[in-house]
């Protein structure tokens, strides 16, 4: 089963190969067949998306107007930039006291642990205090 497993990997790779190499060449025989050079066409298809990209957006910023009411001004516009500006800031807000609760939380859980330690520390101190003074005696009897 391993050995059909291994075989199946290896043609794979084999047909990734034989694809990557054919796209390589088709891309050389297309930019020799036009005189342009890889990165000419590379460039020329960057541009073509950009403008692809440009068109959907404006296609779907119509499409929001249209969906939404349309009348989008300068003032309307402003007036939704204000109150986007207003909602990241009460957002901002939200957070910088969500993290000082839990700056607070975490000190005061820090400070718990402090104290703890602080007494096993002289609880172990007194332990062998004890001991010490224990043995003291036991040797002077």
């Amino acid at each position: 089963k391993a050995e059909a497993e291994q075989a199946a990997v290896k043609i794979q790779a084999i047909q990734r190969g034989r694809a990557a190499r054919r796209q390589t060449m088709m891309v050389k025989q297309t930019t020799q067949n036009y005189g342009v050079s890889y990165q000419d066409a590379n460039k020329a298809a960057l541009k073509i998306q950009a403008c692809q990209r440009g068109k959907m957006a404006r296609r779907r910023s119509q499409h929001m107007k249209e969906q939404y009411g349309g009348g989008w001004d300068d003032r309307t516009s402003a007036a939704a930039r204000r109150d986007d500006k207003e909602e990241k800031s009460r957002k901002h807000a939200a957070a910088v006291r969500i993290q000082a609760i839990h700056r607070g939380k975490n000190a005061r859980e820090r400070l718990v642990r402090v104290d703890e330690h602080k007494a096993r520390m002289e609880k172990a101190k007194r332990r062998r205090e004890e001991e010490r003074e224990r043995r003291h005696r036991a040797a002077t009897m």
